[in-house]
Parts: structure tokens; C-alpha cells; sequence
């Protein structure tokens, strides 16, 4: 502003008008990259309020024992899960997405209920990378499927190499606010929530880890409805 003030002031040295014209010049390109990086944030805001939304939604019928599933194949999940977690987060994991989600197939399940339990442990193991002290970590996703007499269902886990949870915390990670997090990033929507939405379709969620500095692990174990079939491709 000052510098556009000082142009329309009338005389000014030929020196001094290029320096200010150069100055605003740059100005704009740099005002121009904000706009985009801002609106690109934007973006991302609402693909998440858009999942909450639905989340919350599926969650008011599962409470009234409506039962919402939809086939998916877990790779797409996890590639729609990374679009809507912070870059900081996204940037400091290296993902490791094993075969075992590829074989599986499609699976019927709450999808937008789990993309947000997944979205909470990848950024819960960035952050436990950060806090070991490593610039980047990894998170390697694997999943089977465990039969019984009532049926089928899916077994997931997320495995990190980040700071670990010690033998204390490991029973409470799941309480209502109980968090060993620092308040600049903790951006997740909590393991309390995520226990109590798995619990509500009739699973459950655990974490494992060997102690501080040795990792740690997620599980989820959640009931399939009958699984889609998978077309084979006979050899020619």
C-alpha cells in the first residue's frame, strides 16, 4: 500500500519508480501464491467436513440399528483417507500398504466410518515419529480376514516406527482425553471417538506396542457383511 501511494504521488526519481514497480510486482506474485495455497486448504476443509458429516450421519442410523455398509477395496480407502490428512502429517510417513490388501478383494463395510479411524492413525503415527525424533518414519497397513462361528471379519492394522506407548498408557490410550500428544499436533479426532464408532458397528479396537522407542501398533477388528465375489480370469 505504501508503495502504491508512493507511486501516485507524482514526481519521483526514475530510480526510486522502477525499485516501487518491481516491489509491487513481486508483491503480486506473492499475494497470487497465498490466494492458491489458501484455497487449496480450503479444498481440503471441506472434503473432510463433507466425511464428517457423512460419519456422523451413518453413526444416527447404526445407532438405530440400521446397518450401513458398502463394498470397497481397502487401497482405495487408504488412498482416499491420505487426501484429507494434513500435509505435516502426510509428509512424515513413508506408507507401506501390504499385499494383503490387495488380496482381500472388496469388503463390505461402514467406508466413511473408517476412513476416519484410519485418518486418526496415520496422523497419530506421524506424530509419534515426530516425537521419536526421526525426520520421517513408516507406517505399513495390513489386513486379513478372521472367521468364527458368527462370520467373518476384518482384522487391520496399522504398524509404526515412532516413539512407542509405554506398558502404563497402553490401556488408556482409548479413554476419553486421555492423549500423550503436545496441543500443536493434535490434530486427530481421537482414539475415544474411534473406539466408540468401531464399537457401535460391533468391533473393537486395541493397541500393541514392545515400549517406548519400539513402535507401536493399531488394530480393528470389524464384522463384514458377506463379501463380494472377486472375477477370476481364466489363463489362456
Amino acid at each position: 500500500e505504501q508503495a502504491i501511494r508512493e507511486l501516485r504521488g507524482g514526481a519521483i526519481d526514475p530510480q526510486r519508480r522502477a525499485d516501487l514497480e518491481e516491489f509491487v510486482l513481486l508483491a503480486c506474485a506473492t499475494l497470487a501464491s497465498t490466494l492458491t495455497s489458501m484455497e487449496e486448504d480450503v479444498e481440503v476443509m471441506s472434503r473432510q467436513t463433507s466425511i464428517v458429516q457423512t460419519a456422523l450421519s451413518e453413526q444416527m442410523r447404526a445407532s438405530r440399528n440400521e446397518h450401513v455398509a458398502e463394498s470397497v477395496r481397502l487401497t482405495d480407502l487408504i488412498a482416499q483417507t491420505l487426501e484429507v490428512v494434513p500435509d505435516a502429517a502426510r509428509q512424515r510417513l513413508r506408507l507401506d500398504t501390504d499385499v494383503s490388501l490387495t488380496k482381500l478383494g472388496p469388503v463390505k463395510i461402514a467406508r466413511t466410518v473408517l476412513r476416519l479411524v484410519l485418518q486418526n492413525f496415520i496422523i497419530n503415527a506421524a506424530d509419534a515419529v515426530r516425537e521419536s525424533g526421526k525426520p520421517q518414519g513408516t507406517l505399513r497397513i495390513a489386513a486379513d480376514i478372521v472367521r468364527d462361528a458368527d462370520g467373518e471379519q476384518l482384522h487391520l492394522v496399522c504398524i509404526d516406527n515412532g516413539a512407542g506407548i509405554a506398558p502404563e498408557h497402553l490401556g488408556r490410550v482409548f479413554e476419553q482425553g486421555f492423549s500423550t500428544k503436545s496441543k500443536e499436533t493434535n490434530y486427530g479426532i481421537g482414539l475415544h471417538w474411534c473406539a466408540n464408532a468401531i464399537a457401535a458397528l460391533g468391533g473393537r479396537i486395541w493397541a500393541s506396542s514392545e515400549g517406548p522407542g519400539r513402535g507401536a501398533s493399531m488394530h480393528l477388528l470389524l464384522p463384514l457383511e458377506a463379501r463380494d465375489s472377486v472375477p477370476t480370469t481364466k489363463a489362456a
